[in-house]
């Protein structure tokens, strides 16, 4: 019996996602962390309750790469994260994630930092220790002597590498899938691929975000399809450029941007729009970003991986994309050029998004286009800008980023922290080198030691004489290397460091180019040789005497040491100049301090229609596939009220879609007991013996049906003919209770058709208004309806009067297939 436990850290109500999952039998447990999110704000203290149950954790699952599914992934390594836990993803989350982490920690500099958060350094630390895997790679985990527990990502959608994580213990089935994408977009395959082949689940954990609703308590539009929605922004695009205005296209910094770019790129080719008008990624990190994409071609979609196949074009070359680290890039081009800016973040609260619409906002040509849902849960007390844009407010409070001198105080205090970190590296340092000396040492003595081991050995061999290669060879070959060994070590020299003490050698001076020390006296002699040669050799009073003194001590003069000497001196000059000009800029940047102004903006320019590029999946969509898997037990997270309610009052309307919906709060603990029907069972020989096989048609394989009672005994559990009424273990048979049909295939209309014709009834084919249902009507009186569509309902069904045609027509259903009793 195995206990499923969840429990959502936070991300309940919707915002980033985090929760854990622990599953526990008698033979152990272990805990699995789905996703660790975090947002644009890094509020430690929305991580406190995470922190708590760090230790505990055993695995690290991660879903996407972007902030709402990783982002507190450094925060985690660096606090309280056991080694010994794995951290597992697929490769572009791992390699996109990391540029996602970077771009949030230098955009979040920009605004004054992220101390006590978490450094690159963690960024680094946290991604070597992520380990991929592929798509349906199993990665098995053993926490009891029972089963083993397999875990396996399957496709997500939406994002490269997206996953959903497919969780099996024994003959039970976990699914958890966050934020995915359940139809193929312009990129990447959709989730149907990997979630239409899973079945009744014992749990699945999903969210029910809404894609088409974009403020809250606004009219949601309808979905589009994937060509109607790109037909739609770039008939935006077009019309604003086309008036000299520019776009903003606030977006992340390595997921859905890049579907966003592929498909600008495609309009800028097809209407040759690159001479009069620039299309911009501007992130921090948009050339490793684009980069990182053309290497992962295994990842798209089949259609884009054919095309890359047959006419060798990489889809992310993006030849039209001008990618931008800063600000001043995109200013450069905006005197010259009209410019559609696809740039981070996506809310405009912080990064360079809010730096664009700060300069476009008064600009009546300028266009602000929405592609992705504004966070919701984040913090409800400020709400972002883009989400006060599309409230229809015309006046924004925005905080801008302003250099502000020190006072004396903050001054000397940040002096005296920095001089005590300074110290304290140079003390590392310092332990370090003495740490490095005594490991030489110890190295040096061991070279010795054996060195003296030799001559011994060798000393008692000649000794002995004749017997001791007699005792060697009786040793075996080792013996033999053994002796030889020892004999080179008695006469080989002992071994000093090759190289130069390189530190020592740059305490006392710079050394030239091949080497030598170079000092005060050398280099007036190299002046005044160079001044020697200008004059030319012996025509001056006084150079004479530097030229014999430069001969006397370098002898001939050579311009290939002067050149080399020349190179020194100017290394040296640039050495210097950037040393000086690194400590004036940490002077000035202990001088001065960025703090948030709170700015009132007025808006006028234009707002396009929300254009849903999010790629998550659709409420029908949704719904639909939900009765189609029917899992045993539903658990929501990530989900607002509302959106919960709707899907629950949909799935009652379906048959069988879920036993158990359950919503659970921030830090609620759910529990679910993965103790169903389905078992691992022994059947007796003599009641194997009496079972009726049949075999499927159109299949190899041979069913049976048997109905009994499950009982426990010490060496497991077994499977009788009925049930047991007393401690004798008496067994009693049951009758059958029900029944199903099981093929190897759907149901052929057309074949079913064919038979009821042979059998001498007449049949006509129908078909529903949805085209979801196959009806064949028999004499006006009989319908056997047949599904073309899983979520549609039942496969097949005969419905009519109780009569002897009724009997005929389910006969010749039962043909297609076994009919077993339960």
């Amino acid at each position: 019996m195995v206990v499923a436990r969840v429990r959502p850290i936070y991300g309940g109500g919707g915002g980033p996602v985090c929760s854990v999952l622990e599953l526990e039998s008698s033979g152990g447990a272990v805990r699995i962390l789905l996703d660790c999110g975090w947002n644009s704000t890094f509020d430690v203290e929305r991580l406190k309750t995470l922190q708590e149950e760090l230790p505990s954790i055993s695995l690290v699952l991660l879903s996407s790469a972007d902030l709402m599914h990783m982002g507190a992934l450094p925060f985690c390594v660096a606090n309280g994260l056991s080694p010994r836990a794995g951290i597992y993803a697929t490769f572009p989350t791992v390699k996109l994630g990391q540029m996602a982490l970077y771009d949030a920690f230098l955009t979040k500099a920009d605004e004054g930092g992220v101390a006590g958060q978490f450094t690159l350094d963690d960024v680094d630390t946290a991604v070597e220790r992520i380990k991929a895997l592929k798509y349906d790679e199993r990665l098995q985990v053993r926490f009891d002597r029972i089963h083993d527990t397999l875990i396996s990502p399957r496709v997500g959608g939406r994002l490269l590498g997206g996953a959903i994580w497919h969780i099996r213990y024994g003959v039970e089935e976990i699914v958890y899938a966050s934020a995915y994408g359940w139809n193929r977009s312009l990129m990447v395959a959709g989730a149907s691929s990997s979630l239409g082949r899973i079945r009744r689940p014992a749990l699945f954990i999903t969210d029910a975000q809404p894609s088409q609703q974009f403020v809250d308590g606004a009219s949601a539009p309808p979905p589009k399809k994937a060509e109607a929605l790109e037909q739609e922004t770039h008939r935006l695009v077009l019309e604003t450029l086309r008036r000299s205005g520019n776009i903003l296209v606030p977006c992340d910094a390595a997921g859905r941007a890049l579907e966003l770019l592929f498909s600008l790129n495609k309009l800028w080719a097809s209407h040759r729009l690159h001479g009069n008008y620039k299309l911009v990624f501007l992130s921090h990190t948009s050339h490793s970003t684009v980069e990182f994409a053309r290497c992962l071609m295994e990842w798209v979609s089949r259609d884009l991986a054919e095309v890359f196949e047959m006419e060798t074009r990489n889809p992310y070359s993006l030849k039209h994309v001008l990618l931008c680290h800063g600000l001043d890039e995109v200013e450069a081009l905006m005197g010259r050029f009209p410019v559609c800016a696809v740039t981070t973040d996506r809310d405009m609260k912080h990064g360079f998004s809010k730096a664009l619409l700060e300069k476009w906002a008064s600009d009546p040509f300028s266009l602000v286009l929405a592609t992705q849902r504004s966070d919701v849960g984040v913090d409800a007390r400020t709400p972002s800008p883009l989400t006060q844009i599309y409230s229809g407010k015309k006046e924004l409070r925005i905080h801008v980023p302003v250099r502000v001198k020190r006072n004396d105080a903050e001054l000397e205090e940040l002096r005296r922290t920095s001089d005590r970190k300074k110290r304290e590296q140079q003390e590392a340092e310092r332990l370090d080198s003495r740490v490095r000396e005594l490991e030489q040492e110890m190295a040096m003595l061991d070279d010795e030691d054996s060195d003296n081991e030799g001559e011994a050995a060798a000393a008692s061999a000649a000794e002995a004489g004749d017997g001791a290669p007699e005792a060697s060879q009786g040793g075996g070959s080792r013996g033999v290397k053994r002796s030889r060994m020892l004999l080179f070590d008695r006469f080989a020299k002992k071994r000093h460091p090759m190289f130069e003490d390189v530190e020592g050698l740059a305490n006392r001076g710079r050394p030239s180019a091949y080497g030598l020390e170079l000092t005060e006296d050398d280099l007036s002699i190299f002046r005044n040789y160079e001044a020697q040669r200008q004059r030319g050799f012996g025509s001056a009073s006084g150079g004479g005497s530097s030229y014999v003194d430069t001969q006397t001590r370098y002898g001939p003069p050579s311009l290939s040491r002067a050149d080399s000497m020349q190179s020194t001196v100017s290394e040296a000059q640039d050495a210097a100049a950037a040393e000086k000009e690194a400590e004036e800029k940490v002077e000035e940047d202990m001088l001065y301090k960025v703090v948030l102004e709170q700015r009132t903006l007025e808006v006028n320019c234009r707002v396009s229609p929300f254009l849903d590029w999010s790629g998550l999946t659709a409420r029908d969509s949704r719904e639909a596939f939900l009765r189609q898997m029917k899992p045993k037990q539903l658990l929501l997270l990530n989900t607002e009220k509302k959106q919960a309610l709707r899907l629950k009052r949909a799935l009652r309307r379906g048959r069988n879609a879920a036993d158990f919906v359950r919503v659970p709060e921030d830090a609620e603990d759910v529990e679910y007991l993965l103790d169903t029907s389905n078992r691992d069972v022994a059947v007796d020989n003599d009641v194997a013996g009496e079972l009726e096989y049949q075999r499927i048609p159109g299949s190899a394989t041979l069913v049976a049906s048997l109905s009994g009672a499950l009982r426990a005994e010490p060496e497991g559990l077994k499977l009788g003919t009925g049930a047991t009424a007393d401690a004798m273990g008496q067994l009693t048979v049951q009758p059958a209770r029900d029944s199903f049909l099981l093929s190897a295939r759907r149901v052929d209309v057309a074949a079913l058709k064919r038979a009821l014709d042979e059998a001498g009834m007449r049949s006509v084919l129908r078909f529903s208004k949805d085209r979801k249902t196959s009806m064949l009507v028999v004499d006006d009186s009989i319908v056997v309806r047949v599904a073309n569509d899983a979520a549609a309902g039942e496969p097949v069904s005969v419905e009519g009067p109780v009569c002897p045609a009724f009997f005929r027509v389910r006969k010749a259903v039962y043909a297609t297939g076994v009919q077993v009793h339960l």
